[in-house]
């Protein structure tokens, strides 16, 4: 436990206050201590950083903005008053240099004794209790976000741990050490960081350190590796900092000058030096990986609320998580309820609901511009459209207008109509329901329709359908234009080594991706109609199913077979690393993989950065009679964000 011997000397104040006006003015203040080591409990660090400069910013659109500063104290304590923007803030704090102190170390009014500090001077405590002067130690940095709603009263703790967590969440929205962007995305990201790191305390976060993370994934030790290999700095020498700063400096990237800026140079690029920096590493955290692993990423698996089988997700206008699910507890019965998560994975709106006819819902979730939750019934033959308040519209029957025959995928479109693709045997049409109006339903038929099962919408409001998945062909893609009521053109496309061709997905260049489950690979058809194989993507595609576009224009696949997910070039070879030309695989040769991963379905990128993926059939089940998997897992902040709900192709934030 920490020692509290300088308290009535120094008060938890840092005793420097930078703010801009005198504190009687102010209202709020944030109160923390700033150290390292495994925390039992509030900051009860094995070392605190003193004379740490510790800055407090509020992130907003375009910039981070400074609202106070403050020194710390021998026993690595702080206090700034400052005056708390309204509604709803991002804040977080950055400490800056400070010398590490052992808690444990003999004290009194001269100070702790003297410790080895990598040429920085020391400095005693004088006679009249003076917070001692700020050391001036640039490359340790460390940083750690609020928990929101932040209270007038808070208290945030700094840390390695906290600072892993910090950059893991809210690396799209971090620029060097200044955090700023567009809502919801930056504010999900930032309430994020508490599902990694408890900043509150200093300690790792419930959700990361247990079950179904905890042991039962690899994401709990490789964030704690994470956080020893920049301890490597915060508790080495200047030579063991250079090392550091050298294995986290990829090709393309600005050589990091301090550990923050080492931190996010290492999750942006996951799978760089991974062997080097391992070896990096102080044993400061524990459980720790025992090997380095492919990439460091971290990935969370979230399991309440009924996510039995789930087959897709998406999100709305708040960031909540919709998703539909397969089957009905354990086995292989059709589910009749549908599961809404907060933006951090926490059940909401009392999920898992019932209701508006949901029955066996498969590959079909999405989110229109009301956001309303439209849901395809694939055991049901139904459509189920469910309000934003988690309430079903549709009647106990579901939507049956228009022939709707094991419906899969469906999408909204520009102008609002559901577009609804039939996978029922010997079923040629596809079924669109008029600015979403059911009874208003129009039929499709022709350009090779037949057994269709997934749909994308371009920037022109035309849809894309995969067709022949599963049932055995013929494999093709139709692209469907609606010219008036009842009225309808189509074009069919072929080659391109289509086989089983699963999700479609559409991006900024009117490029259309195609995931082939039988083949391995990916098609693409360009803005001209030409027709594709892509070759070079790598080993990890074994049977890939669900495909998303992410704010680069990127690609995203879940592979089904390999339990992998793979982060392909799009077309914009300037938004990959140096080197890599569209269609080549970003990440590892295998792909990225969790101990959490099951045979997934749908992949998904949220407004934060977030790549979800369904785990939607359990691994060791037979073929014909397979149980369901068990709930979504969230690789954080690994991806460029996107507006949700998704209408079109996928827009920047």
């Amino acid at each position: 436990m920490r020692r509290r011997t300088l308290a009535p000397i120094l008060g938890i104040a840092a005793a420097l206050a930078l703010g801009p006006a005198a504190a009687s003015s102010l209202g709020a203040t944030v109160s923390g201590t700033v150290g390292s080591g495994p925390s039992v409990g509030p900051a009860d660090f094995t070392t605190v950083r003193d004379g740490a400069r510790v800055d407090l910013y509020v992130a907003e659109r375009n910039r981070a903005r400074l609202l106070g500063s403050a020194i710390t104290d021998w026993e690595g304590d702080y206090s700034i008053t400052y005056r708390k923007p309204g509604g709803n803030p991002v804040l977080y704090v950055v400490a800056r240099g400070g010398r590490p102190i052992p808690v444990d170390v003999p004290q009194g009014t001269d100070g702790p004794a003297s410790i080895p500090s990598d040429g920085i001077p020391f400095v005693t405590l004088n006679e009249k209790g003076q917070t001692p002067e700020y050391f001036r130690n640039d490359r340790v940095v460390l940083a750690s976000a609020l928990t929101r709603p932040v209270r007038n009263t808070a208290q945030v703790n700094v840390s390695e741990l906290t600072t892993i967590g910090t950059v893991v969440a809210m690396q799209q929205f971090m620029q060097r050490s200044r955090v700023s962007g567009r809502q919801p995305g930056l504010g999900i990201a930032a309430d994020t960081v508490q599902n990694l790191a408890e900043t509150r305390t200093g300690k790792p976060s419930f959700a990361i350190a247990n079950s179904p993370n905890g042991n039962a994934t690899e994401s709990y030790p490789l964030f704690n590796t994470l956080a020893n290999i920049i301890s490597s700095c915060t508790r080495g020498t200047a030579a063991s900092c250079a090392r550091l700063f050298s294995a986290a400096n990829a090709r393309g990237q600005q050589r990091p000058t301090n550990t923050l800026e080492a931190a996010l140079n290492v999750v942006s690029r996951p799978s760089h030096n991974t062997k080097r920096l391992f070896r990096l590493q102080r044993k400061l955290y524990s459980p720790s990986l025992g090997k380095a692993p492919r990439a460091y990423v971290v990935a969370l698996v979230y399991v309440s609320s009924g996510l039995n089988g789930p087959g897709r997700m998406a999100f709305d206008s708040r960031g909540r998580v919709w998703s539909n699910n397969n089957f009905a507890g354990v086995g292989t019965e059709p589910a009749p309820q549908y599961t809404i998560l907060s933006p951090t994975g926490q059940p909401i709106l009392g999920s898992p609901r019932r209701g508006g006819g949901v029955d066996g819902a498969g590959f079909g979730m999405a989110i229109d511009q009301r956001d309303r939750g439209w849901i395809a019934n694939w055991a049901g033959n139904s459509i189920s459209l469910i309000a934003p308040n988690g309430r079903p519209i549709s009647p106990r029957t579901g939507y049956r207008q228009g022939g709707i025959s094991q419906p899969q995928g469906l999408m909204v479109d520009q102008r609002r109509n559901v577009w609804i693709p039939n996978q029922g045997t010997d079923v040629n049409h596809l079924t669109v329901y008029p600015n979403g109006n059911p009874n208003r339903a129009e039929r499709v038929s022709g350009g090779g329709l037949r057994r269709s099962f997934d749909v994308a919408i371009d920037a022109d409001g035309a849809a894309w359908v995969t067709n022949g998945a599963i049932g055995g062909g013929p494999y093709s893609v139709t692209k469907i234009v609606r010219n008036g009521r009842n009225d309808y053109s189509t074009t069919e496309f072929t080659g391109g080594g289509l086989a089983s061709p699963m999700a479609i997905a559409v991006d900024r260049g009117g490029n259309k991706w195609i995931s082939n489950f039988l083949s391995n690979s990916l098609t693409r058809i360009d803005p001209d109609g030409n027709v594709s194989r892509l070759q070079s993507v790598g080993r990890s595609l074994r049977g890939p199913w669900g495909l998303a576009v992410d704010g680069n224009d990127n690609l995203w696949v879940s592979g089904f077979r390999g339990r992998t997910l793979t982060h392909v070039c799009g077309r914009l070879p300037r938004n990959c690393p140096p080197g890599t030309t569209t269609g080549e695989a970003i990440s590892p040769p295998r792909g990225y993989t969790n101990r959490g991963f099951q045979h997934t379905t749908a992949v998904q990128v949220d407004s934060a950065g977030g790549v979800w993926l369904a785990n939607n059939w359990s691994v060791g089940t037979p073929i014909f009679n397979f149980v369901g998997g068990n709930g979504l897992i969230h690789f954080v902040g690994l991806a460029k964000p996107v507006k949700t709900p998704l209408i079109g192709p996928p827009q920047p934030l």
